[in-house]
């Protein structure tokens, strides 16, 4: 993993190693934005965590576009691509640590459907 905070989040147990071990990380930063890295590529910003993992980039980008909100301002850190920040049940602007495992559990159960209906769709 490349991320400045990635083995803190999991050795003080916000995240499990198992979550964060497939080859496209889902990253989520402080200020909720949204962002999706390759195993050896560091995160945008060089802080964002990675949260969940996922072996399909195209799963990973649906997770996000389905969990987040696009915004429609430039963020200044990505220029020229869409972004998303993840909204649901959030009462503060910023996450701190201790609301990383409610935030990866509706992640999962989200990539969860995301790839019930991949499934559906192929059979």
């Amino acid at each position: 993993m490349s991320g400045k905070y990635d083995q803190a989040t999991i050795d003080a147990g916000y995240v499990e190693k198992e979550d964060v071990s497939k080859r496209y990380k889902i990253r989520l930063c402080r200020d909720r934005t949204l962002s999706v890295t390759k195993d050896d590529e560091k995160p945008f910003n060089g802080v964002a965590i990675a949260v969940l993992s996922t072996d399909s980039l195209k799963d990973a980008e649906s997770l996000i576009m389905f969990v987040g909100k696009q915004q429609y301002t430039e963020h200044p850190q990505i220029p020229g691509k869409p972004w998303f920040r993840f909204l649901p049940d959030m009462e503060y602007e910023v996450l701190e640590y201790d609301d990383l495992p409610r935030m990866v559990e509706k992640l999962k159960v989200c990539l969860n459907i995301i790839q019930s209906r991949k499934k559906k769709r192929a059979a």
